[in-house]
């Protein structure tokens, strides 16, 4: 149906001029406007179905780095979580949990009958890249529409924060001739010691670009915002690339080292840095405390329990002894497809065992 809106054959019901349909909405009004009216709600359904048999099918496949990466384990450990609301136009959103982690969302229902799905930095660790590229060029209109891609220099080779304002000042993000502008945040501030200025205990972050041109570095000393001793000269180096003016090809995900160092001429230099440098990278684990995790969602769960007993508990009394219903006719008045987000982060399959 989306081929057939785009074909340019139908002309737009809003249009003084007879322009032609170019979206799926314009479409979908047209469609109305010639007596002719899709079943939008077919349309959302057929799409959500679709959205839901995406990840119980492929899941497994694209977070391939998971230890859960077979489907016998993927069904066991992997829930898709219905949120209270909708989320940017879209009616109807979820929550990819992966053992009571939230590692991406997922929402349905928009204006274009499409999907969205967004994954987390915690979900892009177990993702192999290579694979999602696959998928989803095999996947009819889909885009990317945000892309981050970072540079962890967790012993600070590349001079951090100072390093990067002073790359600015010398031109080094400068690629089309106009030098873009820059803005400096921080966190934790207070009074230094024996100094007339303020200390950002908790980080700095420098901006260059904008959103609203489609790319935005961020530099900020990511060791002083966790506060790790472990690496407290941790600084990262990020570009967030938005489809506002351009198209984001899918080559971003299986090679985001030629990108990062096309983003800026300093990302170049930065990537540099880091490859010349004797320091091994940090790998990401994959592996979750089991136990822990089901301690918290049991937790959260029983505080859940003792919150509706004391909010609805008198309402439900009331149903059972003075409206005389039964159990059953009272959780069926009252349950409903969704799961509270109190619950949705740390939900696991077993909770109460």
């Amino acid at each position: 149906m989306r081929t057939l809106a785009s074909s340019g054959q139908f002309v737009d019901p809003d249009s003084e001029e007879a322009k032609p349909v170019k979206t799926m909405s314009q479409f979908i009004k047209y469609r109305e406007s010639v007596g002719d009216p899709l079943d939008v709600h077919w349309l959302e359904f057929a799409a959500l179905d679709e959205l839901k048999t995406f990840f119980w099918t492929v899941g497994k496949d694209i977070f391939a780095n998971c230890q859960y990466s077979t489907r016998d384990l993927w069904e066991e450990h992997f829930q898709l979580i219905e949120r209270a609301g909708g989320v940017f136009g879209y009616r109807r959103s979820f929550d990819l949990v992966l053992d009571g982690h939230v590692i991406g969302m997922a929402a349905s229902g928009g204006s274009q009958a499409s999907c969205y799905v967004s994954i987390t930095g915690r979900g892009c660790r177990l993702l192999d890249m290579s694979t999602v590229a696959r998928v989803l060029r095999s996947l009819p209109f889909v885009n990317l529409t945000r892309v981050d891609v970072a540079l962890d220099d967790y012993e600070g080779v590349t001079g951090g924060f100072h390093a990067s304002r002073e790359a600015f000042l010398d031109g080094k993000f400068i690629t089309r001739g106009k030098p873009p502008e820059c803005d400096i945040s921080g966190s934790g501030g207070k009074p230094a010691k024996g100094k007339r200025e303020i200390e950002y205990t908790k980080g700095c972050t420098f901006y260059v670009g904008s959103r609203g041109g489609g790319k935005l570095y961020r530099g900020y000393e990511k060791g002083l915002q966790l506060q790790s001793t472990e690496h407290p000269n941790w600084f990262r180096h990020e570009v967030e690339l938005r489809s506002s003016n351009r198209e984001i090809s899918l080559h971003v995900l299986t090679d985001p080292d030629s990108y990062f160092a096309g983003f800026y001429p300093y990302m170049a230099a930065v990537l540099e840095m880091v490859k010349s440098s004797p320091v091994t990278a940090v790998p990401s684990p994959c592996k979750r405390n089991i136990v822990a995790t089901k301690r918290t969602a049991k937790a959260a769960y029983l505080a859940s329990v003792e919150n509706l007993k004391r909010v609805g508990g008198g309402v439900i009394n009331v149903m059972r002894q003075s409206a005389g219903l039964t159990d059953s006719e009272i959780i069926n008045l009252l349950i409903r497809d969704a799961v509270p987000r109190s619950l949705s982060r740390v939900a696991v399959p077993g909770l109460v065992q």
